[in-house]
């Protein structure tokens, strides 16, 4: 089983991310992990997608 991957669009999912939370004051590497699970969200779907507030919490509370 191969899961579709496709980085269209990457740099403008996690910079903007990556930008928003040390304008919000985290450190540099919380930012970076936080920018970094934003792309791996988009990357899971077709074309150019967007990533929602509510899929990156999800995202952060199964690691939990």
């Amino acid at each position: 089983h191969t899961r579709f991957r496709n980085v269209t669009g990457v740099q403008t999912c996690a910079l903007p991310i990556l930008a928003l939370a040390l304008g919000a004051g985290a450190a540099i590497d919380d930012a970076a992990r936080l920018a970094n699970l934003a792309a791996a969200i988009e990357v899971g779907k077709r074309g150019t997608a967007t990533v929602s507030l509510a899929e990156i919490r999800e995202a952060l509370a199964s690691w939990a």
